[in-house]
């Protein structure tokens, strides 16, 4: 068989990565053309997928010219995080003792904001190390993005590993994100909906759905979508109150009310639907003026005031 991959080799132009898919069964053969042909790789273009790729393969055939590639890659902080998160890994695919001293360096306070969160996620789906996704999630001067999915990832592992490397007193700081009024409050709701029981996650959540103001839109609207997995009574009366905030842009009403209209309470949600099904019947263009003019439409003024006990009386009478 070896004969023939080297035959493919000088006949064919493969790709650099195929070329190094191949050169590998040879050079753990004891081709030493293979395993040159291998570190030429790695000088061609450093840093490249193929060059790590080649380094990675000769790391696996215990040559250290491969180990230090990678490890002065990883290092070079001026290289694109793709690249040192992707030598890295290698690493630690190949030779973890010396890999994981690099990841833990990289998942530290001094590393770019995304390749920090790389590798520490990295790190926990590795060994269930959540401390450095645990730092990120509490760092204040992170991206807000970045802190809601470390807590996504930590959330992730603490479902799957029984026993993850998270101490205590930094899951408390964690579960305490969720009930601080000084945290966004998208932060809050991942941590709530994802980490606390579902009695205390319904309080909190119900909390974000009921404030009012265009400003909590998109932390509103993620908080009743997590809250009706747990209550959807409560999330459905959120909805209302939600629909009646003139305090948030009226398309942004709308925008929510038609991603999840099936958590309206079911006399709001027939009268949407009577609507929706009036705009079908009409063909396309009908569909487009139907819309039109019901997005136009404040929708307090469409659904009408809230239910109180004082006019569902009335109303009985």
């Amino acid at each position: 068989m070896l004969p023939r991959l080297d035959t493919l080799l000088a006949t064919h132009r493969f790709e650099p990565e195929l070329r190094t898919q191949l050169r590998y069964p040879m050079a753990l053969h004891g081709d030493r053309r293979a395993r040159e042909a291998l570190y030429r790789a790695t000088r061609r273009r450093p840093g490249s997928h193929a060059s790590v790729q080649a380094a990675v393969a000769l790391t696996a055939l215990g040559d250290a010219r491969g180990t230090e590639h990678l490890r002065r890659i990883a290092r070079q902080q001026w290289r694109r995080a793709r690249t040192r998160t992707r030598a890295v890994v290698g690493l630690v695919q190949t030779d973890a003792t010396v890999g994981r001293p690099l990841l833990e360096r990289l998942a530290g306070a001094h590393s770019a904001p995304q390749l920090r969160l790389r590798a520490a996620t990295i790190s926990a789906e590795s060994w269930g190390d959540l401390a450095p996704l645990a730092w990120i999630a509490l760092a204040d001067a992170l991206p807000l993005r970045h802190r809601r999915e470390a807590v996504e990832t930590i959330a992730d592992v603490l479902e799957e590993v029984p026993e993850p490397g998270l101490s205590a007193s930094l899951r408390a700081r964690i579960l305490a994100l969720a009930t601080d009024d000084t945290t966004p409050a998208t932060l809050r709701v991942v941590v709530a909906a994802r980490m606390l029981p579902a009695e205390e996650a319904s309080a909190v959540l119900s909390g974000i759905a009921h404030t009012r103001g265009g400003y909590w839109s998109a932390a509103r609207s993620a908080a009743i979508t997590h809250l009706a997995r747990i209550d959807r009574r409560a999330a459905a009366n959120a909805l209302s109150h939600l629909v009646r905030d003139d305090r948030m842009p009226r398309l942004r009403r709308w925008w929510i009310i038609l991603e999840l209209p099936e958590l309206l309470p079911a006399d709001e949600y027939g009268i949407l639907e009577g609507r929706l099904d009036e705009a079908d019947e009409g063909g396309a263009w009908s569909w487009v003026v139907h819309m039109a003019r019901l997005t136009l439409t404040p929708p307090e003024r469409f659904f009408g005031p809230l239910p109180t006990p004082e006019n569902e009386t009335a109303a009985a009478r």
